[in-house]
């Protein structure tokens, strides 16, 4: 069964796409699609979503700052675990 509800990723700020590049390096703030896909669907591919970026922290620092500046602009993030369940909740639906 595939999830109807998909949606395109909304307007992300280019100031805060360059603070969080700044805070998480390149290895750790990805916005490519293909780079993105992995984490907009479940893991069995019956549900997905879309996200303007993924952030991939490697600290407690990193989670505080990059957190700060989403909020300073307004942005809503969606924390994701292992994204093992079967449920589809990890799965972004909105942006």
């Amino acid at each position: 069964m595939q999830s109807t509800h998909e949606t395109e990723p909304g307007p992300f700020p280019a100031a805060l796409g360059a603070a969080l590049r700044s805070i998480l390096g390149d290895r750790g703030y990805l916005t490519d699609p293909a780079d993105c896909a992995a984490y907009c669907q479940d893991w069995r591919g019956l549900y997905r979503g879309r996200s303007a970026a993924i952030l991939r922290p490697a600290n407690t620092a990193e989670v505080s700052a990059s957190v700060g500046a989403c909020h300073e602009h307004g942005i809503a993030i969606v924390p994701q675990g292992g994204n093992t369940r079967m449920l589809g909740g990890a799965t972004p639906s909105e942006v």
